[in-house]
């Protein structure tokens, strides 16, 4: 990572969907540019307990933005307020470079957003031309939301356009899930207008909470009443009937953003990256059968639900193998043995602080040693993995020999904590597609903490054991 620029992205869990999508934006735009990413990710969106989210941001304390050229943040991923004020802590009182904020505006940053109003002024276009809908309802997501103002502003602008006048009657509050159908359904129904032609979601989920709370009226979709959303996520596709939508075009945001990282860096004049906006067509909007992609066809077809994926399968026997583990290096095997559920990846490595077991009672909570220990590393790409230790600066985040990478690379960095605990972090990286964990990851990495903190108990339980036994066999008077 040295020789190349780097930017930094900081996100809560990278490998959900809109997250991997914006990421592939990301990794494709930097690789271009011949730029590394290093990504700093908590593993839980909601607030849970102070002391988890703790421990979880915690892997913020780790960057050294002397190696940094770029900052990206994500921040409507990460609900914790704590966290969020950490990193802009952190920015500000460690970095003078380029940072943008994606999807939300952050007071002293550059902002960024997804063009979500294109994607829907397309979809209420849609219906209008291609449907001859006259009378359209929108369904937006919570009220003020930045997200709702901009869709919103699309479905207004395609009114205009082919000039439907704007009633407010027909724009209904929604929250972006599954929550909201019910009401909506009624207030269309019980409303004075003409009953509408169709209605645009602001939101798959929206959606098809709308076309189920209409069909429990009795309102055939689409003969009576259209409905589209917004996200193409895998749920509408398999909805009956399968959800007209068209793809957040996070993947677009992700290289934008990379762009205007870059043209700050070289003093240039940015120049947006544009894409055209496809409409994907389903049956909820008149125009066909259902939209699902071949490969999550074949995945549905051939899932068995006691082998879904190697990690949530019955035969996954990972948990018992680390709780069990009576020393490190036990552990470390088995933890590197079950590395093959979150292939493919480049590089897996684990790291620990040198005070991780701490027998003493007192424990670390924030930040990182000065100095390192990468306990193993498993090299997909060369096929070689190794359990050892090796020492190495913590600013450097990773051993000079695994961050001098022939071509460029993303690294995940992820806390290993229990609860606000610290016992260090792990590094798995990319250098091609796929440039994102697996969908198991987080799951996989919270069973790696729970089996650090059981070694933990246990050999504290044995020294506490070793103390006493010591104790009960001397004399404290003359140390016989």
């Amino acid at each position: 990572m040295k020789d190349r620029k780097t930017i930094a992205v900081l996100m809560c869990q990278p490998e959900e969907f809109y997250q991997r999508r914006l990421m592939k934006g990301i990794t494709a735009q930097a690789f271009s540019l011949d730029y590394d990413c290093a990504v700093f990710s908590t593993e839980y969106k909601d607030v849970l307990s102070a002391e988890l989210m703790k421990g979880a941001a915690n892997i913020f304390e780790l960057i050294n933005f002397e190696l940094i050229d770029g900052v990206i943040i994500v921040p409507d991923t990460i609900k914790d307020n704590c966290a969020l004020e950490k990193i802009v802590r952190l920015i500000k009182d460690n970095f003078s470079g380029p940072v943008l904020s994606l999807d939300m505006e952050m007071p002293g940053f550059g902002a960024m957003h997804c063009d979500d109003g294109a994607a829907i002024e397309a979809l209420t276009l849609h219906m209008i031309d291609t449907h001859g809908c006259k009378y359209i309802d929108f369904m937006r997501g919570i009220p003020d939301h930045p997200h709702s103002i901009r869709r919103e502003e699309g479905y207004k602008r395609a009114l205009k356009k082919r000039g439907i006048a704007v009633e407010e009657e027909r724009i209904h509050d929604g929250d972006f899930w599954y929550d909201k159908g019910d009401q909506t359904a009624d207030e269309i129904l019980s409303s004075s207008l003409p009953m509408p032609q169709a209605v645009v979601c602001a939101s798959d989920t929206m959606a098809i909470s709308l076309c189920d709370a209409l069909a429990e009226r009795g309102i055939a979709v689409p003969e009576q009443i259209a409905v589209t959303g917004y996200d193409s996520i895998a749920e509408a596709r398999e909805h009956d009937p399968s959800i007209a939508s068209a793809r957040i075009p996070a993947d677009l945001l992700g290289k934008n953003a990379v762009a205007w990282i870059d043209a700050q860096i070289g003093g240039r004049e940015f120049v947006p990256i544009e894409k055209k906006i496809n409409i994907i067509s389903a049956q909820s909007c008149g125009c066909g059968g259902r939209a699902v992609d071949s490969k999550l066809t074949q995945e549905l077809l051939y899932t068995d639900n006691n082998y879904r994926t190697p990690y949530y399968s019955t035969s996954n026997d990972m948990m018992g193998k680390l709780i069990s583990a009576d020393n490190l290096d036990t552990l470390l095997y088995d933890v590197n043995w079950y590395a093959y559920q979150i292939k493919p990846f480049r590089s897996f490595m684990l790291m620990l602080c040198d005070d991780w077991v701490s027998t003493t009672g007192s424990f670390r909570t924030s930040g990182y040693p000065e100095k390192m220990h990468m306990r193993f590393v498993n090299r997909a790409d060369i096929n070689e993995s190794h359990i050892n230790d090796i020492e190495f600066d913590t600013a450097l985040m990773i051993p000079p020999e695994q961050a001098d990478t022939p071509k460029p690379t993303v690294c995940y960095f992820t806390a290993l904590h229990f609860f606000s605990r610290c016992f260090g972090y792990t590094v798995i990286s990319f250098d091609g597609d796929p440039c994102t964990p697996c969908l198991d990851y987080r799951e996989w990495i919270r069973c790696v903490c729970n089996g650090i903190e059981c070694l933990r108990r246990s050999l504290h339980i044995m020294a506490m054991y070793e103390r006493v036994k010591l104790s009960a066999e001397t004399d404290a008077l003359t140390g016989l």
